[in-house]
């Protein structure tokens, strides 16, 4: 059963990477949102800084990298607060 629900969540996450082949993933954090768990950052260290007083995240990039979008995906989706946007 968990291989099936992983199976299906990689060929989303397939899929959407082929309808947007050649335009750059845009990643953002809502402030609003974010609670400081810093998930995000241990998903993906090369494209989120950490607040030194919160733990509260950044993006340190507008848009990422080909090579860094499954850990862009894979930090967003370890998000509980859902506060990563990724377009």
């Amino acid at each position: 059963m968990i291989a099936s629900i992983l199976y299906k969540k990689f060929m989303l996450v397939h899929e959407r990477r082929k309808e947007y082949k050649g335009v750059r993933m845009k990643i953002r954090v809502d402030p609003e949102k974010c609670q400081g768990h810093t998930l995000c950052a241990m998903r993906a260290p090369r494209l989120f800084e950490l607040d030194e007083v919160d733990g509260h995240s950044t993006a340190v990039v507008d848009e990422v990298p080909a090579d860094q979008e499954p850990d862009a995906e894979e930090a967003a989706n370890s998000c509980p607060e859902q506060a990563i946007t990724l377009s």
